[in-house]
């Protein structure tokens, strides 16, 4: 048992508790689920209370039921009828509040800051909105090809003035204003210089007039209160820190509470502007009133100073053109666009004429012209100084391939250590991407001279890829191959023997290794490879170490023979006769005479041999070829092997 008073726990069979002696009461057994019945006799109320709510609803809340039952036009009448409810309440709460502030004037505790004083700090208090109207609507501002650049609010004067923040309109070729209650105008003139933040614009005034505030210039002596456009808020009693001029505006540090698009106003005038994320401040104006202005400039020429002429414009006219032009005339306005000097900062550009969405449209363009053969409309439109305006290293990359189509590898390559070195420089981080490109670039170009045997240009492409990759294995069996087909087997197995070779490359090192092998095999022989199976044997020769003349080996022909031209090229003489018909030769065309010449040198595979005759003759179908007959094939003792393509020459 448990003790009620030092709730010590005791034997049952004690009648006082051992501890403080209290007499010990006995537990009745229900008490134990006395809790427990509690819960469920609230849990049972609550349902019955949820049952008795759901019956007697429309007894409990019959203006709910009513009201839900209304018809559209029913129930827009009811809120009309609230709504004037309401509207009555606050013009009675603003006229108390106005001869309040009228009371406070006259005692001289409720004076506006000017922008020549320091007054306190600005009430904040949150108060209804003053008897007059006041009038306002959005600005929408489109550029020359359609596109919305954006909405402002604004407030409207009695006789259709408004101020408007510059950077709102820059690429603003039309603007509308739509006023709250429907009616639209177009904005015509203003008053504006070249630098302010802000300028004052007109629409014609609505036909018959209307009600609402004017414009009048700020006054130090009178109440300033605030009026929020984008709420409902207004503020009374508003004072101001001392500004500097603008123009006809004093722009005032803005207090924490009036961030919002809204008019400074006093009594019935509008004296003063915010503009919300727009422009910081508080925009007082100083101007002549409403009656006396006159404008000095309209929205074509605003758009002319501010936007025509620059990469924004080009921009426009570029995104205008899509699904109108062409891809390959866009991406060439898009790219004009980049040699133009921009006219606005970046936080003054509209969104979609900012330079980023620009450059990822010309990725998106480049890569699409360049799939469908206009490669060089795309290289053709971005010129150097192009591509570094753009700074973008991937749309460089994307173009290389259509540089190399169209203009070749030095150009190509040219274009990464030039361009693309730069942009890397800019951009402080190494790109792999580069690298890899421009190393391929060189593997490839190399490996085409080595196959056309163009041997002094791929030695000065070989020099040129080494000082920037040294110690690339691939350029540097290109450099084994280009040794060996100088016929220098000795250079060739030394470089050969300099590196070691990746998995890849090991079967192109062994192979180049067999042929160095060969060579050193074949030294002191002249070997004439041709494609295995093939009955002409091509071999080129030197002539007098002055004429390289291509031959054809022919052991049927008893002599070596040589075209016109390089018989003229050399200036031969005939060997003897004094004229050229000495030989009568029979061949595919019928008998031709062929007068004797001869040849001081004449050097196969570097093996010179003096003092050849040869007959002077074009063959038919074959213009500048000779044949290299056993005159000179005799000197020799041949091994020919037409299953390998190899024929070979031993010194008798």
């Amino acid at each position: 048992m448990i003790c009620v008073r030092c709730n010590t726990s005791n034997d049952s069979a004690r009648r006082h508790c051992e501890k403080c002696g209290a007499p010990l009461q006995l537990q009745r057994r229900g008490d134990r689920f006395r809790s427990r019945q509690i819960a469920v006799a609230g849990i049972l109320f609550l349902l019955w209370a949820a049952a008795f709510m759901t019956v007697f609803r429309e007894a409990i809340f019959p203006q709910a039921i009513a009201e839900r039952q209304l018809s559209p036009a029913e129930r827009q009448a009811r809120e009309d009828e609230l709504a004037a409810k309401r509207e009555a309440m606050r013009v009675q709460l603003a006229e108390m509040l106005k001869q309040k502030a009228k009371r406070d004037a006259n005692a001289g505790e409720n004076h506006a800051a000017s922008a020549q004083e320091a007054p306190p700090a600005p009430s904040a208090s949150t108060k209804a909105k003053s008897v007059a109207t006041l009038n306002a609507g959005w600005v929408t501002i489109a550029d020359p090809w359609g596109h919305l650049v954006t909405r402002v609010r604004s407030a409207v004067t009695v006789g259709g003035w408004l101020a408007l923040p510059a950077r709102a309109l820059v690429a603003g070729y039309r603007w509308t204003l739509v006023r709250d209650d429907g009616r639209q105008a177009e904005i015509v003139a203003g008053r504006w210089d070249e630098g302010q933040d802000v300028g004052l614009w007109r629409t014609p005034p609505p036909a018959g007039g209307g009600d609402g505030l004017s414009l009048a210039a700020f006054r130090g002596d009178v109440p300033l209160g605030w009026m929020s456009l984008e709420s409902e808020r207004e503020v009374t009693g508003v004072r101001l820190e001392p500004g500097q001029r603008q123009g006809d505006f004093v722009v005032c540090a803005i207090p924490k509470g009036l961030k919002e698009v809204g008019v400074f106003v006093q009594g019935k005038a509008i004296v003063g502007f915010t503009f919300g994320t727009w422009r910081e401040g508080a925009y007082l104006w100083t101007g002549p009133a409403e009656a006396e202005l006159t404008t000095d400039t309209d929205p074509h020429d605003f758009y002319g100073r501010t936007f025509a002429g620059g990469r924004e414009e080009k921009i426009g006219l570029a995104l205008s053109m899509r699904g109108k032009s062409p891809d390959a005339e866009v991406f060439a306005v898009l790219a004009e666009a980049f040699s133009l000097p921009p006219k606005l900062s970046p936080a003054d550009t509209p969104g979609y004429l900012r330079s980023e969405g620009a450059v990822a449209l010309l990725r998106k363009l480049c890569g699409k012209l360049i799939r469908g053969g206009q490669g060089p409309q795309v290289v053709a439109a971005l010129s150097d100084q192009v591509l570094l305006e753009i700074g973008d290293i991937s749309l460089l990359l994307d173009m290389i391939p259509a540089i190399t189509a169209s203009q070749g590898f030095e150009a190509a390559t040219k274009k990464i250590e030039t361009v693309g070195r730069e942009l890397v420089e800019r951009g402080g981080v190494d790109v792999p991407a580069v690298n890899e490109l421009h190393l391929r670039l060189y593997r490839e170009w190399l490996q085409s001279l080595l196959t056309v045997k163009s041997l002094d240009e791929a030695a000065d492409v070989l020099d040129r890829g080494k000082a920037f990759y040294p110690n690339d294995p691939y350029l540097h069996l290109m450099a084994v191959e280009l040794a060996l087909l100088n016929n220098n087997w000795r250079e060739a197995g030394r470089l050969l023997a300099m590196m070691s070779y990746p998995p890849e490359l090991q079967d192109r090192a062994e192979l180049l290794a067999r042929k160095i092998a060969e060579m050193k095999g074949d030294a002191g022989r002249i070997v004439i490879r041709f494609p295995p199976g093939s009955s002409l044997i091509p071999v080129s020769a030197a002539l007098n170490q002055a004429v390289n003349q291509k031959f054809m080996v022919d052991t049927g022909a008893s002599m070596v023979s040589i075209p016109s031209a390089t018989a003229e090229a050399l200036n031969l003489k005939v060997v003897r006769g004094d004229h050229w018909d000495q030989h009568q030769v029979s061949t595919a065309g019928g008998v031709v005479a062929a007068p004797e010449v001869l040849i001081d040198t004449l050097e196969v595979e570097g093996w010179v041999e003096h003092n050849v005759r040869a007959l002077v003759m074009d063959i038919p179908d074959q213009p500048g070829v000779g044949l290299l007959g056993l005159n000179y094939l005799g000197r020799f003792k041949m091994d020919l092997n037409t299953g390998e393509g190899k024929l070979t020459l031993r010194p008798k």
